[in-house]
């Protein structure tokens, strides 16, 4: 267990970091445990929402707002290209 909590960021090593981030990207586009899809011009990309509410804060905003897209499984994107909005 990584209890990043108690850590500065100084004394994470640096395969660490690269663990890490590996694990994350095992997630991007990941459909097992994930809780929000987004459709981009018609194709489906799996995400998490605590991982874009942790990255974004625009995606902070918009799960916490009580709105239509904060209870949604999926959420229509419109106007962005798959690999651009990956």
């Amino acid at each position: 267990m990584l209890d990043v909590g108690r850590m500065e960021e100084n004394d994470l090593e640096t395969t660490s970091v690269h663990t890490l981030i590996q694990n994350l990207k095992g997630l991007l586009n990941n459909p097992e445990f994930s809780d929000v899809t987004f459709v981009v011009n018609g194709k489906k990309i799996y995400s998490h929402k605590a991982i874009l509410v942790a990255q974004c804060p625009h995606f902070k905003a918009l799960f916490g707002s009580g709105m239509r897209e904060s209870i949604e499984k999926e959420i229509q994107i419109e106007g962005w290209g798959e690999v651009a909005f990956l």
